[in-house]
């Protein structure tokens, strides 16, 4: 019986993880699906983002090769190098700023800081290597 049942609660879970559209993803959860285009083509997280208008084909050059510039949105640096280990957020009379924080997973499973990224009004002001 009990083995009926975690049978039941595993199919439903699976039915209930139905992929959401890319119409119906947020902003960061786009641009980072460019990065790394979980059950979509690149092509269609690309023509939702062009939809939207949260990228551009100056842009694109910059983010395929990975790289990333002062200037860029958010968005623009979720495209390139996906989500960021970790999000600082701070607001000030200068408007909203926030620290993004990359990191890779080291030698013992730690996570090693290799990039920060300085956004203010969500527009990349600095970038720092680690």
């Amino acid at each position: 019986m009990l083995r009926l049942y975690l049978g039941s609660v595993v199919a439903f879970g699976l039915v209930g993880c139905a992929t959401i559209p890319l119409e119906s993803r947020t902003e960061d959860d786009l641009c980072s699906l460019y990065y790394n285009p979980i059950r979509f083509s690149k092509v269609e997280v690309l023509e939702e983002l062009l939809r939207r208008d949260l990228i551009d084909t100056d842009a694109l050059r910059t983010i395929d090769r990975g790289n990333i510039s002062v200037g860029m949105s958010k968005c623009q640096v979720y495209a390139a190098w996906g989500y960021p280990w970790e999000v600082n957020n701070y607001v000030s009379g200068n408007g909203r700023s926030q620290y993004l924080v990359y990191a890779y997973r080291g030698i013992h499973g730690y996570m090693v800081p290799h990039s920060s990224v300085y956004l203010r009004n969500g527009r990349v002001q600095s970038i720092s290597q680690h």
